[in-house]
């Protein structure tokens, strides 16, 4: 899915990113905005704002799911303060010609 995690403070470097629930909980949100993307604009728009709603709700859960993961690594008895940025990395549109 094309993942991009920036450190914005912390080291990463120790951290266990084979957590399944890490895996799991990224590819549902990946998924998450896919259906997104193709299906907001065949909502009609007096049901956008649940549409809307939903979504949102479904993205906060994820979110939260996501914060709560344990990637300490199992020897490491501290866990110093740790913030990134993941996101999706977006593939250029092909143009037509």
């Amino acid at each position: 899915m094309k993942f991009v995690i920036r450190p914005l403070q912390g080291d990463i470097t120790t951290l266990n990113f084979n957590d399944a629930k890490l895996i799991e909980t990224l590819w549902s949100l990946g998924k998450l905005d896919e259906f997104f993307q193709k299906k907001f604009k065949e909502v009609p728009k007096n049901q956008r704002g649940s549409f809307m709603q939903v979504f949102d709700q479904i993205h906060k859960n994820f979110q939260d799911q996501l914060n709560t993961i344990n990637l300490k690594p199992e020897k490491t008895t501290t866990f110093p303060v740790l913030e990134m940025e993941i996101f999706k990395e977006k593939s250029p549109r092909k143009k037509s010609n």
